[in-house]
């Protein structure tokens, strides 16, 4: 929970403090390659390996392993190195620094090292993580900059995501899949709120420094209220194993469409 939140809050800061714009040029590219490349591209590889290797956790083949967490999902590849190393090379991709990339490949080591001290990773899956977090992410910018209108590019890669997440949820529900959920759901209201702010609301941030300060702490307050509040409204709902998994993509869908979408409507509203 943790280390979503704050990478949830450090993508919205990011984009608040983004001058031309949270949906501007320079946040479009933090967004897609952030968000699209580093997650989507990167979690459907993810699920896809995870599920299809089927290796379980150090702590659950060995007794002698003591983690300090546990977790639903299989081991290979690990998810958190993959999504660090992911955001860190969206990031050096857009400051464009030599200091900032060896800061980004040393911050990320790091975040791998310590899934394997944490004893729930091999060096295996830590590996694999960093593949296809720094892969998928150079691999989803440089799609991007090809593509002049970038909404079909989203809607392709959101509607196959979709697709997947259906033969998986009838053909064989699990558990196993919950994080999976989460980011479809999160993928389909950040596309919807994509479109919705690309069409409705073109929103600026081009405005003095203090006023940008107050959006984002707004902004990463709102972010984590609304994150726990659907989490314990979705909880008073009865579900089984299929209805919790789509009450888990509608959470996250409607957490990211009103961050990402009506979050920054209302401020252009308000003229703040």
């Amino acid at each position: 929970l943790l280390f979503s939140s704050l990478l949830f809050s450090g993508t919205f800061g990011l984009a608040l403090f983004t001058k031309r714009g949270q949906f501007g040029e320079d946040g479009r590219r933090i967004f897609s390659s952030l968000l699209e490349g580093g997650n989507l591209v990167g979690e459907l590889a993810n699920l896809l390996v995870k599920n299809t290797a089927c290796v379980y956790r150090p702590y659950i083949r060995d007794a002698r392993v003591i983690p300090t967490g546990r977790s639903s999902s299989y081991s290979f590849p690990s998810g958190h190195t993959q999504t660090s190393s992911g955001m860190l090379t969206a990031l050096a991709q857009k400051i464009k620094k030599t200091w900032f990339w060896i800061v980004a490949v040393v911050l990320f080591l790091l975040v791998g090292f310590s899934r394997m001290i944490l004893g729930v990773h091999y060096p295996s899956d830590v590996a694999a993580g960093l593949l296809l977090g720094v892969g998928g992410t150079l691999l989803f910018g440089w799609l991007y900059d090809r593509k002049e209108n970038k909404i079909p590019a989203f809607a392709v890669a959101a509607g196959l995501y979709t697709v997947l997440g259906i033969v998986f949820l009838f053909l064989n529900p699990d558990e196993q899949f919950a994080d999976f959920y989460k980011m479809l759901g999160f993928t389909l209201g950040y596309f919807f709120a994509y479109v919705f702010e690309s069409r409705c609301v073109n929103f600026s941030n081009d405005i003095p420094l203090w006023k940008r300060i107050i959006r984002c702490v707004v902004g990463v307050g709102v972010a984590l209220g609304l994150k726990e509040g659907f989490k314990m409204l979705f909880a008073l709902i009865p579900s089984g194993l299929v209805g919790g998994l789509l009450l888990e993509t509608l959470r996250y869908c409607l957490l990211a469409f009103c961050v990402l979408g009506l979050y920054p409507w209302l401020f252009k509203k308000v003229k703040f």
